[in-house]
Formats: C-alpha cells, structure tokens, sequence
C-alpha cells in the first residue's frame, strides 16, 4: 500500500515523484562523470596530456558538451522539484505555524542556492577543459608539423654523412 511506502501522502503523487526521480537519475550519471573525469585528471601530466589531448582529444570534444548539457538538465529538472517543494511548503506553512518548519526551510533554500552556483561552477570547469582541449589541439599539431620536419631533417643528415662514411669511420673506431 502506498500509505506504507513511507512517502509522505503530499509526494506520492506522479506530479511530485517524476521531477524527484528525474533529478535522481541524472545525479547519478553525473557520479559516473565524475569517474571520467578522474581518470582523465589521472592521466594528465608527464606524457598523458599527450594521450588525453592526442588520441582522447575527440571524447574531450564529445564529454564537454555533453556534460554541461547534462548538468542543464540536472538544474531543470531541480527546479521542477524545487516549484513542487515550494507548492508544498506554502500549503505546509498555512497549516503549520512551527519555527522549526520554517528554519528548516530557510536551509533547503541556501542550500538549493549553493548547489545550483555548484553547478555553474561545474559548467565552467567543463568550458576550461574544452578551451585547454582546443590549445592543446593546436599545440599537438604545431608539434606534429615540428616532429615531421625533425625526423626529415634528420634523416637526410645521416643520409648525407654516412655517404661521406662519417657515421661508419665514427663507429668502426668505437667498436675498437
């Protein structure tokens, strides 16, 4: 029976389970970001960048934009939680005239707050990675055009000095 589900009455309404589902799925996709993410941070430095803005870079492209539209989603589907709530507290605050009721609805104010500035915050950290990706991008392919002229280089050079046996004198005399 749903009165013994320990919902309240007031939410066992589709109206007010949906939003509340909604948002709880979409945190959870955003946990599962959120190990991307760390892998990708894990990776960084000494040689991977090289791996996340070389062989990665088109999942970073693809993870970016997907991850700030997620958590566009996530602030959407918090408000439709959040106007139910507040639907739910004006009826609860004419039957109620408790001090605690209210306090306790001035902290899930702050903290609707401070999670919707998190998330902006979460939105401009993906915004940085994508910049840093598309730098980085370009910085790859700097050193690709660099590392192409490096090897011809060089390969003709050795080329020229070992038809000159400069390489073959050098090395006869190493093996003695």
């Amino acid at each position: 029976k749903l009165r013994d589900c320990g919902i309240h009455p007031r939410l066992q309404s589709e109206a007010a389970l949906r939003p509340l589902f909604t948002f709880l799925g979409l945190a959870q996709e955003f946990a599962a970001f959120t190990g991307v993410w760390r892998i990708a941070k894990d990776l960084a430095g000494a040689g991977g960048d090289f791996m996340i803005y070389g062989p990665g870079l088109d999942y970073v492209y693809q993870l970016c934009p997907t991850f700030s539209n997620l958590v566009r989603d996530i602030a959407l589907a918090m408000d439709a939680v959040n106007l139910f709530a507040d639907d739910q507290y004006m009826s609860a605050l004419q039957n109620s005239d408790r001090r605690t009721f209210r306090s306790n609805a001035q902290v899930c104010r702050k903290i609707r707050h401070e999670l919707h500035t998190n998330l902006d915050q979460c939105v401009e950290a993906s915004d940085d990675i994508l910049s840093t990706a598309k730098k980085a991008s370009s910085i790859v392919q700097e050193s690709e055009v660099k590392w192409n002229s490096f090897i011809s280089s060089s390969q003709g050079l050795l080329r020229r000095l070992q038809g000159h046996n400069v390489g073959a004198a050098q090395k006869t005399e190493a093996l003695q």
